[in-house]
């Protein structure tokens, strides 16, 4: 079946309809027939091809241009950037995935008394559990408090100690919060795509265990 340039400029092959001398071409709606491509005479149809850059996470499909040398149709395609504000969404939600992984990544921790260094979880069901250990060690009186770490060790601490692994916590928390409102400040001030991709989303964060 010959191929046939529709007024897009691009190739396909034509429908055919009838038999005989009644035979015709069934056209798309709208479309108007500009031009009809030679067959390669060892071939049924042409052989095509596309070239061109694959878009990445913040581009999308540009023009795409037709070029004929008698054996082979190339479709050379470009790629364009996503308009600004897309962009600037996607790395935004981004930065919130990071900060939820940095924030349930655990901390280390050292009591002041000189123990070993202690993989603390922060993950928000240990955060949970950690605030209300606190408030109930104020409101007893405690002083001494077990812990489990995230090795499955389960520590007693001198109340002080604890409550400074608790702060250590809130405070890992906190980072990474300011952290995501700063990355946020510097993609809403890019004035380009360029500008907004190349920041560095993983730079920044505060360390984890």
């Amino acid at each position: 079946m010959t191929l046939y340039f529709w007024n897009d400029g691009s190739p396909t092959k034509a429908k055919v309809t009838g038999g005989g001398n009644k035979q015709r071409l069934k056209l798309p709606s709208g479309v108007v027939l500009t031009g009809k491509v030679e067959p390669d005479p060892y071939h049924d149809l042409y052989q095509y091809t596309e070239v061109g850059p694959v878009p990445n996470e913040y581009q999308q499909p540009g023009s795409v241009s037709y070029d004929n040398d008698g054996y082979t149709i190339t479709a050379t395609r470009t790629v364009v950037d996503q308009p600004l504000d897309r962009v600037k969404d996607r790395l935004k939600r981004k930065v919130k995935a990071i900060r939820d992984n940095v924030v349930n990544a655990g901390i280390e921790f050292q009591a002041v008394s000189g123990d070993p260094v202690y993989v603390v979880q922060t993950d928000a069901d240990s955060r949970r559990e950690l605030t209300g250990a606190v408030v109930a060690a104020n409101e007893d009186n405690l002083t001494v408090q077990a812990w489990r770490m995230a090795d499955n060790e389960v520590v007693v601490m001198d109340i002080a100690d604890f409550k400074a692994m608790a702060l250590e916590v809130r405070n890992h928390v906190n980072a990474c919060f300011e952290r995501q409102a700063a990355l946020e400040a510097e993609i809403d001030a890019a004035d380009d795509v360029g500008t907004a991709v190349a920041i560095d989303l993983d730079a920044g964060w505060p360390e984890t265990s």
